[in-house]
């Protein structure tokens, strides 16, 4: 309600982002006031002491513990499951998996730029696998669409 307050009327980007300023607001107050409880129960004199004591020094408090462990479950279930967002997923997966493919071929001239298909040839297969997975990390979401339409002519559309 307060966050509703704050952001009026009518401004849905502004209560989203109230309500998550709200809640990273929470989190750091509960993770700060939480660990001084446990600080000051351990009354440590050492690091080693901090390291060796059975428990998270630094954590949440069980309630809110609790509180992100229930929105983990609502996210997962209304947004990292939701049926638009696995069929986006797929499609990235594909890309990902052809181009990673497409990179590896030491004999398609056309895949990776110059000096990487050189240092490609002399590479065996396990090296080849991480020279094609290094060039595919490089790429911004951008460059991988346009890298997958240039050596497929089809991309899968991802919206």
């Amino acid at each position: 309600a307060a966050a509703r307050d704050k952001a009026g009327a009518g401004m849905d980007a502004r209560l989203i982002y109230e309500v998550s300023r709200q809640m990273i607001t929470g989190m750091i107050r509960d993770v700060v006031d939480e660990s001084r409880i446990r600080l000051a129960a351990l009354n440590p004199q050492s690091p080693g002491e901090i390291r060796s004591a059975g428990q998270a020094t630094v954590a949440f408090s069980a309630s809110m513990a609790a509180g992100i462990e229930r929105l983990r479950a609502f996210l997962f279930e209304r947004v990292y499951r939701h049926k638009k967002v696995a069929r986006v997923m797929a499609g990235a997966e594909q890309i990902v998996s052809d181009l990673f493919a497409r990179y590896r071929d030491p004999d398609d001239p056309a895949a990776l730029p110059l000096a990487w298909t050189e240092v490609m040839r002399e590479l065996d297969a396990r090296g080849q696998a991480r020279l094609a997975a290094d060039y595919l990390a490089g790429q911004t979401d951008r460059y991988a669409l346009d890298e997958h339409h240039r050596l497929f002519k089809a991309t899968p559309e991802l919206r």
